[in-house]
């Protein structure tokens, strides 16, 4: 720790003032509740010591302005005083006081620390914050010249507050930077101004919309929110399972997101930009969901359903086997783990169904037999290859079977492509795990949340890269390159090198070699000339009918069946949606109110529709997010058919 000095008064003029500019920072993750998302526990009043008297040195803002100051309400004022070779730094009593400060978006922070970094010189300087005193930071014999300072303010081991900017340090005496300086020329090299350090530009939450409403978006508003790239949810009672928000709409200073189903009691709220960082946690009642009553069961329903949906999994009550090893009390004993959050599906050609749970880290496998399985992960967030019941995943999202046997996985957290062969062995198959973007070889390759996957008729596989807002192919050769998108948020049509995406999340090759891309409410294409179009409405909503009149709220899971139909599922609607080869969309199942029914489609319900796998006899299984589980649509033989209620959420 750097030794402490006592500070002298000195006269108003022989003090120099430093604006320092902090700004949220905090590091968030989808696999688990981030250090900015900070429990009840951290938002308890800090304990202190009894205050000391305040230094004469101490400065009020006010004070800062009449002496000629630009001191913006947001910012820390530092005063800068030389003892020696030594150079002293003091936060004032009022700032501290600010600083530590809680609201309900605010915990208040327990201390700061300053950091000076000049060529081989690196110290910091640590002080804890005090109500009613100033805060010191000491810095032993820095050097002259033109420094890094950088300040964190904290909470325990959660960073709150970031600021970076440069320091033009002077000679002082007894340093060697003062050594053979002519008298005059010291003097004026220790005279101090004041610096504005910039801010770094992390997204920043100040509050929200009034009481959130089932079904309803959020309203949040805050700083740099057009850089958020992430909004997660975490409930109170159950702090280790993470929900993602869909992202509606961002601007500087607004933000509209869909929140999750299934929330109820306290829930935090935070976000974060594509490197993980965000601060500001609000905290909402929840309201609880009212159940609505299930349909009244119809005993002869009219032959005309051609289509009936069922329950193929309802992953509340069919636990998954663990195996052996990865029991949570290491006893050897078997343990049961229940589906949570499940992102994605793959069948392969035995009819296994292949479930990727982000909320777990894990993939589960359902065989045909109706058994569900760990398949590959400990449930811990990470990144480990290797045997299936030791690999890691972060928040694993798209899947693909491999026709020459395996599966993809889209590890979103990890910002790569990990791959499960047949013997059940893990391994990264493409991307860094790094968050960037490059293209290139198999293993110099950079994504940013990669999400849905799909296979091209010569071999290539296609990736949804969401964060980066590019689509990606990686060639049969083992390159990859982008195919669309420029990387800024946007709609543009046009050439693929220059139209814009949003959030393209699955994927859909058609029979021609269209490549279909869910964009948010946009259902688009990318034709094989390499052009980008538009098909759907431009406007979120729902609407049946000819394809550019179609509104959709947000697409989910894209298939093509053996007919060249589309099934789309509109997860915002609680519907499946067909578009025909003619260009008509049409809604095949689902009501206006979230549910779990079971029967005609004509009365069966859905709750937050996600992934799509067309099977070979022309029945579709659909990931059913809010339940979680699997449902299946099928077609049924002539005749009555009587529904079966599932229950209702």
């Amino acid at each position: 720790m750097p030794r402490r000095a006592s500070l002298t008064p000195l006269p108003w003029p022989a003090l120099s003032a430093l604006v320092l500019a902090l700004s949220g920072c905090g590091e968030l993750s989808s696999s688990s509740l981030s250090p900015s998302v900070l429990p009840p526990a951290a938002l308890q009043p800090v304990s202190t010591p009894t205050p000391l008297p305040l230094s004469p040195l101490s400065l009020t803002f006010e004070q800062a302005r009449q002496a000629g100051l630009s001191v913006p309400s947001n910012r820390i004022v530092l005063l800068l005083q030389e003892q020696g070779s030594d150079l002293v730094a003091q936060l004032p009593a009022s700032e501290v006081d600010r600083w530590l400060a809680r609201t309900p978006t605010w915990p208040g922070v327990e201390g700061i620390d300053l950091s000076i970094t000049l060529g081989t010189y690196r110290q910091t300087a640590t002080a804890p914050l005090r109500p009613g005193q100033p805060a010191t930071f000491t810095f032993t014999n820095p050097p002259a010249g033109e420094a890094e300072l950088s300040a964190i303010a904290y909470r325990g081991s959660t960073t709150l507050a970031q600021g970076k900017g440069s320091l033009t340090l002077s000679a002082r005496s007894g340093s060697s930077g003062s050594v053979n300086r002519p008298p005059q020329d010291t003097e004026r090299q220790r005279r101090l101004s004041m610096l504005v350090l910039s801010e770094v530009g992390v997204p920043l939450l100040h509050s929200s919309s009034a009481t959130p409403a089932l079904g309803q978006p959020l309203l949040l508003s805050g700083e740099n929110l057009e850089r958020v790239e992430t909004v997660l949810f975490a409930a109170a009672a159950n702090p280790e399972r993470i929900l993602r928000g869909e992202i509606r709409s961002r601007s500087g200073d607004r933000l509209v997101v869909m929140p999750p189903s299934s929330l109820s009691g306290s829930v935090w709220v935070a976000v974060a930009d594509a490197s993980g960082q965000g601060l500001g946690t609000l905290v909402y009642d929840w309201p609880a969901a009212t159940p609505s009553p299930s349909p009244s069961p119809t005993p002869t329903a009219p032959a005309a359903s051609a289509w009936v949906v069922e329950t193929l999994l309802d992953g509340r009550t069919s636990p998954a086997a663990d195996p052996v090893g990865n029991a949570p009390d290491n006893t050897g004993t078997e343990s049961r783990i229940y589906l949570q959050q499940i992102s994605g599906i793959a069948v392969d050609p035995e009819g296994a169904f292949y479930l990727a749970d982000r909320a777990q880290h894990r993939i589960f496998r359902l065989s045909p037999e109706g058994e569900l399985e760990v398949w590959a992960g400990t449930g811990q967030a990470g990144r480990r290859d290797g045997a299936a019941n030791q690999a890691q995943f972060d928040s694993p999202q798209g899947l693909l079977w491999d026709p020459k046997g395996g599966l993809w996985v889209a590890d979103s957290g990890n910002h790569c492509l990990r791959y499960i062969n047949l013997q059940r062995q893990v391994s990264t198959f493409a991307g860094t795990c790094i968050a960037g973007y490059r293209d290139g070889g198999l293993d110099r390759a950079q994504f940013r949340e990669p999400s849905g996957l799909a296979l091209g008729s010569d071999g290539s596989l296609y990736v949804a890269d969401r964060a980066n807002r590019r689509i990606r192919r990686i060639t049969p050769a083992g390159e990859v390159t982008t195919v669309a998108g420029t990387g800024q948020p946007g709609s543009v049509d046009g050439p693929a090198e220059q139209a814009q995406l949003l959030q393209p999340t699955a994927l859909a090759v058609d029979k021609e070699g269209n490549l279909w891309i869910a964009d948010g409410h946009r259902l688009r294409r990318l034709s094989a000339g390499g052009r980008v179009t538009t098909l759907s409405g431009a406007e979120p909503g729902y609407r049946d009918g000819p394809l550019a009149e179609a509104r959709f709220q947000t697409l989910g899971g894209l298939a093509f069946d053996a007919a060249g139909n589309l099934w789309v599922a509109d997860r915002d609607n609680h519907r499946i949606r067909r578009l025909q080869p003619g260009g008509q969309v049409s809604t095949l199942a689902g009501q206006n109110q979230p549910g779990w029914q079971d029967g005609p489609t004509s009365v069966a319900r859905f709750d937050q529709p996600a992934g799509l796998a067309v099977l070979p006899d022309g029945s579709v299984v659909v990931v059913d997010a809010g339940l979680p589980g699997l449902r299946r649509i099928s077609r049924v033989a002539s005749g009555p058919v009587t529904p079966t209620p599932g229950g209702s959420l």
